[in-house]
């Protein structure tokens, strides 16, 4: 049986207005906290999908029953709020686990927040009191009856409480990756509850049987730890700037650097040549961008990497900012593209951010090329210290969108076997990459009269065919090779920063690369250098393990699996 005119004509105005509430108070309170650019807010397609959910919620329950349900939707995008208040990012699922596990340090942790909280919990105010008055307001009205009657509302009902609960098993029994990481541009309520889904199917029974990393602790004592780091000020405020390239899918085997036949990097070998760059062969992290990434912002490494970057103690933008540089985040990669990493990057702490257009697109594939890169750094003012992390979108496949055709550097013919083929693009996406690192180097040193340190990695390697295999995230240990490059300065400093760099073995981790941009923001680290663990730990394509994991260790010119 379904309500009369005048009652349903009633809730739907309640429920339009309900909607718009959920959806604009989320809006105005990211906005309000100067991180629309990075976190932003499809407003029409949040709309009609709250609008939706609410339709049917009302279906099936009072309006009294439906205004409960509208306050912990609103509760859930309270608590996104203060986290990204304070952090700069959404909560996950493994911030859950550490709020329950330091339930005491994190009670401090807020109580020190002081200011930083004051928007949230005003627009919390703000609309608990619109909330408290429409509540009773429409309490006393006639007609709050369910639409829906008998078997109908009861299918329903458990239609939805099925709906609600069903991602924790499908979790738990499939992996399924729902909740992992926040997507950005989602609504705050929602990705609270997929952090939620994640840690209660996941996180929360790998936990407590403790069998995670069960296995890992006997491989990890000869793997790859994490130093332990003094984050103590050996130089305030330094005068310099600090520029951490970073590149996307580039192994360092068909680098011209590393031996390779073909001339693909003969910009870098050019100011090798002047004394103007060094280079060491690099482990990354994991073979996932979305693992390798925010290890690298967050500086660390290993088993315990996911605990790690959900504190954001060690985050490189927070540490810069603390020491005096201005920060910035500039990227090709579009929104859409970064949407499970740009939540690691203590947004808080960014002066400026910028990503690619997702409307430059080519069958949903970026068609953004890294040479705007340059074009970004031109809107920075380079008379202070700045540190920036340029990210390109380099090698990534489709390899032949990567280089615009008058930069190739070997010619593909239509002959040539698909094999062939890609590797040559690959190839000549490398040259333009070699192109693009030169002169966006060349650049800001002729724009400033401070040094100019330049660091460069890759975030993981690629497979080009080797065991028949293809692309990154799978965990084979050519997925792990990346370049590691250093280009410093002429400063009278510059020399302590290139023999920190020299004593360093022909292999150096990405943990290495991320305590080195440390030292050069002006920290000392009490850290172990050069790196003498050859063994290391590599993560799969989940930052909390649950993707796997492999130890590798250098052979030859090359890294192989060590047997597990």
């Amino acid at each position: 049986m379904l309500p009369n005119y005048q009652n349903f004509r009633r809730d739907f105005l309640i429920i339009f207005v309900a909607a718009f509430f959920l959806v604009f108070s989320d809006f105005l309170a990211i906005l309000w906290m100067g991180l629309i650019s990075k976190f932003p807010r499809p407003l029409i397609q949040h709309l009609l999908q709250t609008l939706g959910f609410l339709f049917l919620l009302r279906s099936v329950f009072t309006r009294q029953i439906f205004f409960i349900w509208l306050l912990v939707l609103f509760f859930f995008s309270f608590l996104q709020w203060i986290c990204l208040s304070y952090y700069g990012s959404y909560l996950s699922p493994m911030m859950i686990f550490l709020f329950f596990r330091d339930f005491r340090e994190v009670i401090e942790s807020g109580n020190s927040a002081g200011a930083q909280l004051i928007k949230p919990f005003l627009m919390g105010a703000i609309g608990l009191i619109i909330w408290n008055y429409s509540y009773l307001r429409n309490k006393v009205l006639p007609d709050s009856h369910p639409w829906l009657k008998g078997k109908i509302q009861s299918s329903v009902r458990a239609l939805i409480l099925f709906s609600i609960l069903y991602p924790i098993p499908r979790t738990y029994l499939t992996g399924h990756t729902f909740g992992k990481q926040a997507k950005v541009q989602e609504l705050s309520s929602v990705n609270f509850y997929g952090a939620t889904s994640y840690f209660l199917g996941k996180i929360l029974p790998a936990k407590i049987s403790s069998s995670l990393w069960a296995h890992s602790s006997e491989l990890s004592q000869g793997g790859s730890h994490p130093p332990s780091v003094s984050l103590l000020v050996g130089e305030t405020h330094p005068q310099r700037h600090v520029i951490f390239i970073l590149g996307e899918s580039l192994g360092l085997r068909h680098l011209q650097l590393f031996g390779y036949d073909y001339e693909t990097t003969p910009e870098l070998l050019s100011l090798h040549k002047q004394n103007m760059l060094m280079f060491r062969r690099g482990v990354s992290g994991g073979v996932s961008t979305d693992v390798s990434i925010p290890m690298l912002i967050q500086a660390t490494h290993g088993p315990e990497a996911s605990t790690q970057v959900a504190t954001q103690e060690h985050c490189l933008f927070k540490l810069a900012k603390r020491n005096g540089f201005q920060t910035a985040f500039i990227s090709v990669q579009t929104q859409e593209n970064l949407q499970h990493i740009i939540n690691f990057f203590c947004n808080t702490e960014l002066d400026y951010f910028t990503v690619g257009d997702n409307s430059k697109t080519i069958h949903g594939e970026s068609a953004i090329l890294d040479e705007e890169l340059l074009n970004e750094a031109q809107k920075l003012s380079w008379d202070k210290p700045q540190f920036v992390l340029f990210h390109q979108r380099g090698s990534h496949s489709p390899y032949e969108m990567r280089y615009p055709p008058s930069e190739a550097l070997r010619t593909v013919e239509k002959t040539d076997s698909w094999v062939t083929q890609n590797i040559k693009h690959y190839d000549n996406s490398i040259k333009y990459t070699d192109k693009n690192i030169a002169k966006l180097i060349s650049w800001i040193r002729s724009q400033t009269k401070l040094p100019v340190e330049v660091v460069f990695t890759s975030d993981h390697g690629e497979l080009l065919g080797e065991d028949q295999q293809w692309g990154h995230v799978i965990l084979h240990p050519v997925a792990a090779e990346v370049p590691v490059l250093y280009s410093p300065s002429n400063a009278p400093e510059a020399f302590h920063f290139r023999e920190i760099f020299s004593q360093q073995g022909e292999w150096v981790s990405h943990q290495f690369v991320s305590h080195f941009l440390i030292h050069l923001m002006g920290y000392n680290l009490l850290s172990e250098y050069p790196e003498e663990n050859k063994n290391y730990f590599v993560m799969g394509a989940d930052l909390d393990g649950l993707g796997g994991f492999m130890h590798v260790t250098p052979q030859g010119h090359g890294l192989v699996r060590v047997k597990e």
